[in-house]
């Protein structure tokens, strides 16, 4: 494929989806920082190719509504990541302990998937990050791993409700303006309260925020 003479491309872009197989000179094109595909949720690209990390370059990977099945490969977290959508998938498995090598990443979109076990703790490591959503994985258990304490400086969305979760949330959330959606039912949260929908509870701040303009 001449795809494999593009080494200097740094934007991959595709509306639709993936068909068939990709290439094995695709992953030759290692100046790529954007490889992005946003899907019509009808199965084309089938799992996430581990040669994913061969773009030690990449900074967006955005691979959301493609209906990919299998886990999330490790090898995708490197070190220059800073947005990770894969959500509206079938993916399967854990998280990663890697997502922890990913320092730079900003948003990591993970909801309506079929993801298991439970949040890694090395999440306490991505400082940078702002946006992080896990909802509707009705198979992820486990507590709420205290270091995401660690992420006020810059954390505004935690959207991590309609999931198995417990345990609670860190009082260092507390006290910063972030964004949390939790089930109630399942997760204490002394600085939250109810929104309009049962299952989801945002930091007082943010609640009086939104409603004291």
């Amino acid at each position: 494929s001449e795809l494999g003479l593009l080494t200097s491309l740094e934007t991959f872009s595709l509306v639709n989806d993936f068909v068939g197989t990709i290439p094995s000179e695709f992953w030759l094109m290692t100046s790529l920082t954007s490889l992005e595909s946003f899907g019509s949720g009808d199965a084309g690209l089938e799992t996430i190719p581990s040669e994913v990390g061969l773009l030690t370059n990449l900074k967006r990977l955005l691979l959301d509504n493609h209906s990919l099945k299998g886990t999330i490969p490790s090898e995708i977290f490197g070190s220059r990541l800073e947005n990770l959508w894969l959500h509206y998938n079938e993916l399967e498995g854990t998280i990663p302990t890697e997502i922890g090598l990913s320092k730079a990443l900003r948003t990591a979109h993970f909801e309506s998937n079929n993801l298991w076990g439970t949040l890694p703790s090395e999440i306490g490591l991505l400082t940078e990050l702002e946006e992080f959503y896990v909802w509707n994985n009705t198979l992820l258990t486990g507590p709420v791993p205290d270091e995401v304490g660690n992420l006020v400086d810059k954390l505004y969305l935690f959207y991590i409700f309609d999931t198995n979760l417990s345990g609670s949330i860190p009082s260092r959330m507390c006290d910063a303006r972030v964004d949390v959606s939790v089930d109630c039912d399942k997760i204490e949260c002394d600085c939250c309260v109810a929104s309009q929908e049962i299952w989801s509870c945002l930091t007082c701040d943010n609640w009086l925020q939104r409603n004291n303009p």
